[in-house]
């Protein structure tokens, strides 16, 4: 885990809230350098995923 994983993790538990693990949500940050262009990447080739409208 990197630094900011950690302390989210350290303020659930000190703070008694639950840590959630969703397995329908995509999560990226698309401002760290390498990953921005393969998030970018990912959501183009995967744009029915990411549909938002009501079902």
């Amino acid at each position: 885990m990197g630094s900011d994983e950690v302390f989210l993790c350290n303020l659930a538990t000190t703070s008694s809230k639950a840590i959630i693990v969703s397995e329908t949500s995509c999560v990226g940050h698309l401002s760290f350098g390498k990953q921005n262009q393969g998030m970018k990447e990912y959501f183009l080739e995967n744009k029915e995923i990411f549909d938002i409208r009501e079902e």
